[in-house]
């Protein structure tokens, strides 16, 4: 589904020499949707490794090809952040996190100096105003804040685990020398959740991403959960 989506998208993108070729920017644009949809799979799934390798491609990628206050890039900073702490890597995490917050703090001061860069999905919107967006933005930083508090104390209650277990609580929470490629895909013997009033009966935290992408998977996704890949004017879909 994804993947068959992304080694469509690659193949035609690679089909044309080009790089400022506007279809081979389209396709370009597409795929990175595709490794972010990955990404975020990935999280879902507890495939942490895999969530910050397929992230970390949608980074460079928009990174190349798109402005730099892009909220685009600012979304898979977050998402990426989010993985890099489920995988214990809690430094790289809040890098991440505090570089989500730059590129929305600079597309802050583009909007007021009237200098950002276009958002072709607003393009048709009659509601829009930069106004508007500088309020939801300066809405989504605050969450962001708090997602980087999360993470620091997710690091100091795993230390805490660890320290209070010694060494075998560690080695009995970490792979054994058969597993030791494999992905870590579950902290929650090493991490203790923070409740907090929005948590479900199951005492587990509800899903909240700030939504700082306001561009949509157009081309990506079908209504029934299909991956659709348009290509050439065509429509190439799997189930």
């Amino acid at each position: 589904m994804l993947e068959l989506a992304k080694s469509i998208f690659q193949k035609h993108a690679d089909s044309i020499e080009n790089p400022k070729d506007d279809k081979r920017i389209e396709l370009e644009t597409k795929l990175c949707e595709v490794y972010q949809l990955l990404g975020e799979v990935s999280i879902e799934n507890e495939n942490y490794e895999q969530a910050v390798e397929d992230l970390n491609s949608c980074l460079r990628r928009r990174e190349e090809l798109l402005p730099s206050d892009s909220r685009s890039i600012a979304e898979t900073h977050y998402q990426l952040g989010v993985a890099l702490g489920f995988n214990l890597r809690f430094d790289d995490a809040v890098k991440a996190l505090e570089s989500s917050i730059s590129v929305l703090n600079s597309r802050v001061q583009k909007l007021e100096s009237k200098s950002e860069s276009q958002d072709p999905s607003k393009k048709d919107d009659a509601f829009y105003t930069r106004e508007r967006e500088i309020e939801e933005i300066k809405k989504l930083i605050p969450e962001i804040k708090e997602k980087i508090v999360d993470t620091r104390d997710m690091q100091e209650e795993t230390k805490k685990k660890i320290k209070e277990g010694g060494l075998g609580a560690f080695e009995s929470s970490s792979p054994s020398n058969s597993d030791k490629d494999k992905p870590v895909t579950n902290i929650t013997n090493l991490v203790k959740k923070r409740k907090k009033s929005g948590e479900n009966a199951n005492g587990d935290e509800p899903t909240k991403k700030p939504h700082l992408e306001e561009n949509g998977t157009n081309g990506v996704k079908t209504s029934n959960g299909n991956s659709e890949a348009k290509t050439n004017g065509k429509v190439e879909t799997s189930a």
